[in-house]
């Protein structure tokens, strides 16, 4: 997408790779193939959909709202959220309940869209720097594991919000941490002392949720996995 107002794709894409010079050399010789015409922009992707039910019609979780590829939730959070509406629909169906079912639903959604945007957001404001970077990934998959652990465990409890959005501590959690590294953010480049910090930080706020040996792996940063089990 061009960054700036009227700017041809071709341009903007030119400028693009102008600013990378190994990305210049790798593209130099390079001739675009598809699609037919040359390059295309589009406008920006994040959407978001304010309600996302209604009494007789439902949003699936990625229709409803998309933040960024980043953590690959899109299949995942909507899957979780089919599952939510089969229940709800099979419980409320043509029933005076039914209504206020979706309204739930809603609510539920737009509280599991807020916690994707805040983690995408942490890993985004720490990107300057790869130790906050590993740090506020760590949020992520804290969150992914401990979820699929406790759907593991109770599989017939489908209340529990996907991610943990549920959770408030979870949420309080993710806030400090996005918080924090605003902060950071705003004051230059992070000092090693702050990037300890921070680290020590996200590491002992996240312990009840750390099933999988995060931050500790055999090999920095490589882990045997990062799959939650039972």
């Amino acid at each position: 997408r061009p960054e700036r107002p009227g700017e041809p794709p071709e341009a903007a894409w030119q400028r693009l790779v102008a600013a990378f010079p190994t990305l210049r050399e790798q593209l130099d010789e390079a001739a675009v193939a598809h699609p037919p015409g040359g390059i295309r922009h589009t406008a920006r992707l994040q959407r978001r959909v304010r309600p996302a039910a209604g009494p007789t019609w439902a949003l699936l979780p990625h229709t409803a709202g998309f933040v960024d590829p980043l953590h690959s939730t899109g299949i995942a959070h909507t899957l979780a959220g089919i599952e939510r509406l089969m229940r709800l629909l099979a419980a409320h169906w043509g029933r005076p309940t039914l209504g206020a079912a979706l309204s739930a639903y809603d609510a539920a959604l737009q509280r599991e869209l807020d916690l994707i945007d805040a983690l995408v957001a942490a890993c985004y404001a720490a990107s300057g720097t790869f130790r906050l970077y590993i740090a506020s990934a760590m949020l992520y998959f804290a969150a992914v594991t401990s979820y699929e652990q406790a759907r593991m465990q109770t599989p017939s409890a489908p209340d529990r919000l996907f991610l943990g959005a549920d959770d408030d501590a979870l949420l309080a959690l993710v806030g400090e941490a996005l918080a924090c590294l605003q902060d950071l953010t705003r004051r230059g480049p992070a000092t090693p002392a702050a990037v300890r910090a921070y680290e020590a930080f996200v590491e002992t706020r996240i312990a009840p949720y750390n099933t999988v040996g995060l931050f500790h792996p055999a090999l920095p940063n490589l882990y045997h996995h990062t799959a939650a089990r039972p």
